[in-house]
C-alpha cells in the first residue's frame, strides 16, 4: 500500500495531526518531506530558542520551549563540531530559533574555536574540573553575546574586558582577582560574584556612591558571596538606612532561568529585614544579608 499522502490533507487538521507529534517526529517526517518543513514553518510550533553545551567529549543541544534535545558524541572534537553545525542548521530550518545559550569550555576546543556559533544571547565559558582555561579571552572577542556573560570558573578568569563591563547580566563564579576599582567600574544590571575577597568597607564605599549618584545607574540587582560572614554594621554606615520588614522583589522570568541568581524564585525575589536608604535622586536600594550574601536591590521610581 502506498504511504499516505499526507499534504492533502486541508491544512487545519493538518496542523492539528502535526501538533499531537513529537519534535523528533516531525524533525524525521520533514527531513523526507521538504513540503511537511514548509508547512511547519507556517504553523505555530516554536522552538523557544537552542541552548549548546560543548563537552569533552561531545555536544547536547536543547530546545527551550519544546521537550527536545538532541547529544551526540565521539573523541574527534572535528567530528563534534561537525555534527553541531549540521543538526543544528537542519533544527533552526525547521524550527527558527536564535542560540539562547551557548555553554564551551575554550580549552577543549582552542584549536577550532573559528567553527563554535558567533552568536548568542548568553555566553558561558567554563571547567567542571580545576584545569587552566586557555583562549578564554579569544572566545569572548569572537562572540557576540548580546544579554549575559558567565565566567564559570572554577579556576581564576580575570579579565578586564570591554564586553564585561557592559552586558546586561553578568555572573562571576571565581572572583578572587576581581578589585573594588573594577567593581564600581562595572554598568551592568544584574551581577552576581562568587567566591569574592571584597572587605566590609569596600561595599560600604560602593554603597556610598550609589548612595550619592556617582555608581552604576544600570544596576537592578547585586549579588557578593565570600566565605565569612559580612559586618552589616560596617557595611550600611553613614547611609542613614531604615528597616523594611518584608518586602517582594520583581524579576524578569529571562534572568530566574538563566542561571545569574543564587537562588530559585517563581514569582519574585523575597526580602526581609532590609537596610533601605534613599539615593540623592530619590531611588530606594535595599539592602540584605541571608547567609554568606550581600544583596542590594535598586527599586523602580
Amino acid at each position: 500500500m502506498p504511504p499516505f499522502p499526507l499534504l492533502e490533507v486541508p491544512h487545519l487538521p493538518l496542523s492539528h495531526i502535526l501538533k499531537d507529534m513529537s519534535i523528533q517526529e516531525l524533525l524525521n517526517l520533514s527531513f523526507k518531506q521538504n513540503d511537511i518543513q514548509d508547512f511547519l514553518k507556517m504553523i505555530p510550533i516554536r522552538s523557544g530558542g537552542y541552548s549548546i553545551y560543548l563537552y569533552n567529549d561531545g555536544i547536547r543541544i536543547k530546545m527551550g520551549k519544546q521537550n527536545f534535545s538532541f547529544e551526540c558524541s565521539d573523541q574527534d572534537k572535528s567530528i563534534i563540531l561537525d555534527g553541531l553545525n549540521k543538526n543544528l542548521d537542519y533544527f533552526k530550518e525547521t524550527f527558527p530559533g536564535e542560540i539562547n545559550k551557548l555553554d564551551v569550555n575554550p580549552s577543549i576546543y582552542y584549536d577550532q574555536l573559528d567553527r563554535i556559533p558567533k552568536e548568542c544571547h548568553i555566553l558561558s565559558i567554563g571547567s567542571e574540573t580545576d584545569q587552566e582555561l586557555a583562549d578564554f579571552e579569544t572566545i569572548l572577542q569572537q562572540i557576540n553575546f548580546k544579554s549575559g556573560l558567565i565566567l564559570k570558573g572554577p579556576k581564576s578568569m580575570k579579565t578586564e574586558n570591554s564586553k564585561l563591563f557592559h552586558v546586561d547580566y553578568l555572573k562571576i563564579g571565581n572572583s578572587e582577582w576581581m578589585t573594588s576599582s573594577i567593581l564600581e567600574s562595572l554598568q551592568n544590571e544584574i551581577i552576581h560574584l562568587q567566591f569574592t575577597k571584597f572587605t566590609d568597607s569596600e561595599i560600604n564605599s560602593f554603597l556610598l556612591n550609589l548612595k550619592n549618584g556617582n555608581g552604576n545607574n544600570r544596576l537592578k540587582l547585586m549579588t557578593i558571596e565570600r566565605e565569612n560572614a559580612w559586618n552589616m554594621d560596617e557595611i550600611v554606615k553613614e547611609l542613614d538606612t531604615f528597616i523594611t520588614e518584608k518586602q517582594s522583589f520583581p524579576m524578569d522570568l529571562t534572568v530566574l532561568h538563566a542561571d545569574f541568581l543564587p537562588f530559585s524564585t517563581c514569582r519574585g525575589i523575597e526580602i526581609y529585614n532590609s537596610f533601605d536608604f534613599i539615593t540623592e535622586n530619590g531611588t530606594r536600594v535595599s539592602v540584605d544579608n541571608p547567609l554568606l550574601l550581600i544583596r542590594i536591590f535598586i527599586w523602580s521610581p
